[in-house]
């Protein structure tokens, strides 16, 4: 695995790393590539529908990436008010904006949902990252990984602190760093 930028990390956090989706294989290597010195600081927003719904899921998720489960499809206020809480307290949280693993390892439109995490906030600032080489690894639906390469890109923190948390600027965050994870694939 090759990991970039990570001098882009130095000063710390807190951040909301916002990854394309591709594969499983996404979170595992993220976590990899994280200095220790923040690894147990990191927690990654995971599906509550998909993670937590048998128990060995949810201890492992907890246990290797310190999930926080986030409910996509009920009560997502309540989700993002314990993302909230994990940043106040100095965590950073892996987001994926995409929302769900691209089917065809594209990257997706991202969902302006991150926004909320980053409008308006002074402390917290954005991470775009792009990770290179999971879907040929473990593309969606596969259950067993292929040996291949990974490159994983860290991108220049941003904050959104002069952006208001209206729909207008939840949806200018979300495209700003769709535009920023496109273009580190591009490098």
């Amino acid at each position: 695995m090759e990991v970039e930028g990570l001098e882009n990390l130095k000063g710390g956090g807190p951040f909301v790393f916002t990854p394309n989706h591709s594969s499983h294989v996404d979170l595992i290597s993220l976590a990899g590539s994280i200095p220790s010195s923040m690894v147990h600081q990191v927690f990654a927003v995971a599906a509550k529908d998909y993670f937590f719904n048998r128990t060995w899921k949810a201890l492992g998720a907890r246990t290797f990436v310190n999930a926080i489960p986030f409910d996509r499809k009920g009560r997502v206020q309540e989700s993002m008010a314990r993302c909230r809480e994990a940043l106040a307290d100095g965590g950073s949280l892996v987001i994926f904006p995409e929302g769900t693993r691209s089917p065809k390892g594209d990257l997706l439109d991202f969902k302006p949902g991150v926004g909320q995490l980053l409008a308006g906030s002074p402390n917290v600032r954005a991470v775009p990252v792009f990770i290179d080489g999971a879907y040929r690894i473990m593309p969606k639906g596969s259950r067993r990984p292929r040996a291949g390469k990974l490159r994983i890109r860290y991108g220049k923190p941003i904050s959104f602190l002069d952006i208001p948390a209206t729909p207008e600027g939840l949806r200018q965050i979300a495209e700003r760093l769709h535009a920023e994870v496109k273009a580190l694939s591009q490098q």
